[in-house]
């Protein structure tokens, strides 16, 4: 899906990133060669995501928009 999504937009791989609460999206993200980042509090457990290597994990909604917003809108 995540090759799809690139293809369509023109996006490289290093440029995008998959958030997603699941081990099958730390997984697909880790196949496309795409950055994971792992929210805890959605379906599955952080350490079920752990072997795909996330970036970052996140445990709230307030965390995870300050950590993009450091991390991508560089002021």
């Amino acid at each position: 899906m995540i090759h799809e999504i690139l293809a369509e937009t023109g996006v490289a791989p290093e440029h995008a990133l998959m958030i997603g609460d699941t081990e099958y999206d730390m997984e697909m993200a880790a196949n496309a060669g795409v950055d994971g980042l792992a929210v805890s509090y959605g379906v599955h457990t952080l350490e079920r995501m752990q072997p795909f290597k996330p970036v970052k994990e996140v445990h709230s909604f307030t965390e995870m928009v300050n950590w993009l917003e450091s991390r991508y809108l560089e002021v």
